[in-house]
């Protein structure tokens, strides 16, 4: 992976190309984002620590709720979330796709995409996916 200009590029590929049941990973130690395609929705997710971990700092509460992740709500979401129609449009795989790179980039810290751990896979089939910003 190179710049975070090229990763958006991928990413937002990657985000488009989803079928039913990809769920996408990109970690950065324990925290980082996850999506999840469904027949109906694209789950985005801000994963940031475990489940009993601390509340985040309030200089991040304040990032995420800027850039529009919703908080926690346990039970049903444990992480900071954002629910995107499907089929979605572009601009809202643009937004998406810019959520997703500023929560890495400037909420988390991370210095460049290649510094994320990658997990994706579809979970009816437990195939491997291959994505373009793995590539």
């Amino acid at each position: 992976m190179s710049d975070w200009s090229d990763f958006a590029v991928r990413l937002r590929r990657d985000l488009a190309d989803l079928a039913d049941e990809d769920i996408v990973i990109l970690l950065y130690g324990a925290r980082g984002v996850q999506f999840v395609q469904t027949p109906r929705l694209l789950l985005t997710e801000a994963i940031m620590g475990s489940v009993h971990a601390p509340p985040v700092a309030e200089h991040e509460h304040s990032a995420l709720v800027e850039l529009g992740w919703i908080p926690p709500d346990v039970p049903r979401y444990t992480n900071w979330h954002r629910e995107l129609p499907w089929p979605a449009t572009s601009a809202q795989y643009d937004a998406t796709t810019s959520r997703l790179v500023h929560t890495l980039r400037d909420v988390l810290g991370v210095a460049d995409p290649s510094d994320l751990a990658v997990k994706a896979w579809n979970d009816k089939t437990h195939d491997a996916l291959s994505l373009s910003i793995t590539a």
